[in-house]
């Protein structure tokens, strides 16, 4: 690229960017390694440019519909209701799991997480496994409620990563904090592949609770960050910032391509992990691949609603949502 551009040389990132040169309307077409991704991404925010960052989609997977853990930062009541209304399969059988991943290209990132707990459908890890063994990415994001002990181990050594959702003060996640818990826990955050610790942070939803942060590592960082998923989060005193924008705007994750989706039990594919009221089912991964479900009418029609402002979205109450033009 002429007058701004990056290379990785030996593994070690090199950015240069020449915003003198490049024009502050130009759109920017970027292929980035997700190695550094974040870094990149970081870097080039900073210029006035409208960027279309090219990096892996990704599908989250949700095993079962109605989570036990019950957090407060979490609209379960809207997700069950509204899909009670469509169908009556409360857990992603292996079955349809084998047939939905046959829809869908092996570049794309598997997330164990979704809309409720995982390891509450007992088959998650042989779906993880499995996963894996199709030549997926994989990760799961987890409150460890639900995890078999037996299968911590094999989880572990299938996924690339594993991001723990840990218990706080407040007890606005309903984790039991128990000896088993805090011995599968202790088993997650110690595991280690070539010598590298697989979790490089935990989630809390608020101050982590005493006994679990005494727990973490050092070089492990804890996020606290909470929102009230685009909206669809109802409660007094949540203490979580409101998006409302109503101009042109892009996601800060996928910018205008919509590939950070959510799988159903029922094969339903969605928007993103905020749709809650499933608003938008772009598709259903049982019955068509899923480079067409993203070239659907209802995909379309949210991109054109996004860059254009005809019509307001989801995304324009969420806070990945990022401003354009502005």
């Amino acid at each position: 690229m002429r007058g701004g551009g990056y290379c990785s040389t030996s593994n070690v990132p090199v950015i240069e960017w020449n915003p003198s040169i490049v024009k502050p309307n130009a759109g920017i077409i970027a292929a980035l390694n997700k190695d550094y991704h974040y870094e990149i991404n970081s870097y080039i925010k900073g210029f006035p440019h409208m960027f279309y960052m090219d990096t892996k989609s990704m599908i989250e997977i949700t095993t079962k519909i109605g989570c036990s853990v019950h957090c407060r930062y979490c609209p379960q009541k809207k997700l069950i209701s509204t899909y009670a209304r469509k169908s009556d399969k409360e857990y992603l059988a292996m079955e349809d799991f084998i047939k939905i991943l046959n829809h869908i290209p092996t570049v794309t990132l598997i997330r164990f997480c979704g809309m409720c707990e995982p390891f509450l459908n007992p088959q998650c890890a042989d779906m993880i496994v499995y996963a894996k063994e199709k030549g997926f990415h994989v990760d799961c994001y987890s409150t460890l409620v639900g995890l078999d002990s037996h299968d911590v181990a094999r989880v572990m050594d299938a996924v690339d990563g594993f991001i723990p959702h840990i218990p706080d003060k407040e007890m606005n996640a309903g984790i039991p904090v128990t000896d088993e818990y805090i011995k599968k826990l202790t088993s997650v955050l110690e595991y280690r592949r070539n010598g590298q610790r697989l979790v490089e942070y935990v989630s809390s939803h608020g101050e982590p609770d005493e006994r679990i942060k005494a727990l973490i590592p050092d070089e492990v960082s804890i996020s606290t960050w909470m929102q009230d998923r685009a909206g669809n989060l109802e409660g007094d005193n949540l203490h979580v910032l409101h998006v409302e924008m109503n101009s042109p705007i892009s996601c800060e994750f996928c910018d205008n391509r919509l590939e950070s989706n959510i799988l159903l039990p029922n094969g339903d594919l969605l928007i993103c992990c905020m749709d809650y009221g499933m608003e938008y089912v772009f598709g259903n991964l049982l019955n068509e691949p899923y480079e067409k479900i993203l070239n659907s009418e209802e995909a379309n029609r949210v991109r054109n609603d996004m860059i254009y402002g005809s019509q307001k979205t989801i995304c324009h109450n969420c806070d990945f949502a990022i401003e354009l033009f502005g």
